[in-house]
């Protein structure tokens, strides 16, 4: 069973905004143009992944194999 604590999902989010804060002052450099295209999808797949870190939070009751200690 995986088991999840609310200090999971937190810790997850502040090394996103971390990554998040990297992507945004590599975007803010002039990047080439073969750098622009990696850049917008890194900073699309941090978004996703700052949305499913906030659902995983959000829901807490357990299912499946998932099991929220608290």
């Amino acid at each position: 069973m995986i088991n999840r604590t609310e200090r999971i999902p937190s810790t997850a989010l502040q090394e996103i905004e971390s990554l998040e804060t990297e992507a945004t002052t590599l975007s803010m450099r002039n990047a080439h143009d073969s750098q622009v295209a990696a850049l917008a999808r890194l900073e699309s797949q941090i978004q996703l992944a700052q949305e499913m870190v906030k659902a995983m939070r959000n829901r807490t009751e357990s299912l499946g194999s998932h099991y929220r200690a608290n």
